[in-house]
């Protein structure tokens, strides 16, 4: 079962926070496109309406989990 593109793994791990997940599922749908895209932290901060260092630890907790 995926939720908007987030794999159970990620929506369920409990150590992830809630807005790493959402922007896991926003990173999955741009790499799913034949188009490479690259966005900011900035960009992303103001998607979910949030500091530029909270984007930079929800990256950071992504990219840490196994």
């Amino acid at each position: 079962m995926e939720c908007y593109g987030i794999p159970e793994r990620v929506m369920f791990d409990g150590k992830l926070p809630a807005g790493a997940k959402l922007l896991y599922g926003v990173i999955a749908t741009g790499e799913a496109g034949e188009i490479v895209v690259t966005v900011s932290d900035e960009s992303l901060a103001k998607l979910f309406k949030a500091s530029r260092k909270t984007v930079a630890k929800w990256i950071k907790s992504l990219t840490a989990a196994p």
